[in-house]
């Protein structure tokens, strides 16, 4: 079996505009708007590890930062 990926999208500022409404839907829908679940079910069912949280801990660091700036 081969499968092929194809790019649904092929307007970069439309494809962001589109992952970030499906990214809200999901997180809505699947979790109540919590992301603290969305982590806490990732981590459990072992889909992350400690480096992904490691990363997410270093991204809103760098998120926190900018905001400060």
């Amino acid at each position: 079996i081969s499968c092929r990926y194809t790019r649904l999208c092929h307007d970069d500022n439309r494809c962001r505009i589109y992952q970030a409404q499906e990214g809200q839907s999901f997180l809505a829908r699947l979790y109540g708007n919590s992301l603290p679940s969305l982590v806490a079910s990732l981590y459990d069912s072992r889909a992350i590890g400690k480096a992904e949280l490691q990363e997410l801990r270093d991204y809103l660091d760098h998120l926190e930062e900018d905001a400060r700036a």
